[in-house]
């Protein structure tokens, strides 16, 4: 939106970037989806860059099949409630982008 009303986009290292947590699954999921659309997006202004529908489809599989086996192998923590929650959020992080993406596909 900044590009778009003329403002110039720079890189500053010492920028300092205020977080939010997002504190239930609702406003983290709606939170991914933006990120998703976000990604398409962005990647509309590069066409070269954008995924085909079938590109798509394959980085999604791709993430919803390594990504949680992946963070297995690193647990965050010794309790195994936290152990299984990671690669459940990684999935549930990955359906929520991709569903954002593919809202972002349609309505273009």
């Amino acid at each position: 939106r900044l590009k778009q009303k003329g403002h110039m986009l720079v890189y500053e290292p010492s920028a300092v970037v205020d977080h939010q947590h997002r504190t239930s699954l609702r406003s983290l999921w709606k939170q991914f989806e933006k990120y998703g659309g976000g990604d398409y997006r962005l990647l509309e202004e590069f066409q070269d860059a954008r995924f085909t529908p079938s590109e798509m489809r394959g980085h999604f599989l791709e993430s919803m099949v390594r990504l949680p086996f992946k963070s297995l192998t690193f647990p965050v923590s010794s309790d195994p409630r936290l152990y299984l929650a990671t690669p459940l959020l990684n999935i549930f992080k990955s359906v929520a982008w991709a569903r954002g993406y593919c809202r972002e596909l349609k309505s273009s």
